[in-house]
């Protein structure tokens, strides 16, 4: 016979060192004298980057209750991943462009 279990799950989770590149990465975008064109993608990856983040971190601290929120969660991380590529493929092109 199954019996169901529920595992709840708090944790910690410090969004200072990601916030605190992110923070570098705008202040380099804006040293780099590229055009506005260019970091427009960028910027609205680093928005999502921030706002994953903070909610990622909420999250952890909140505590998982059920699969729905572990889901959620993963799917967050997914977007994340995808973001911070995404950043890291708009600087390749920026560092690669002429209108510096």
């Amino acid at each position: 016979m199954a019996t169901n279990q529920t595992i709840n799950f708090k944790g910690t989770f410090d969004v200072t060192q990601i916030l605190n590149s992110i923070k570098q990465i705008k202040s380099q975008m804006q040293n780099m004298g590229a055009s506005d064109e260019l970091f427009k993608d960028t910027d609205k990856q680093i928005k999502e980057v921030e706002t994953l983040v903070k909610k990622m971190q909420e999250q952890i601290q909140k505590g998982f209750a059920n699969d729905k929120e572990i889901t959620s969660f993963e799917k967050d991380l997914d977007k994340l991943s995808k973001s911070l590529k995404g950043i890291t493929k708009d600087f390749s092109k920026i560092n690669s462009a002429d209108n510096f």
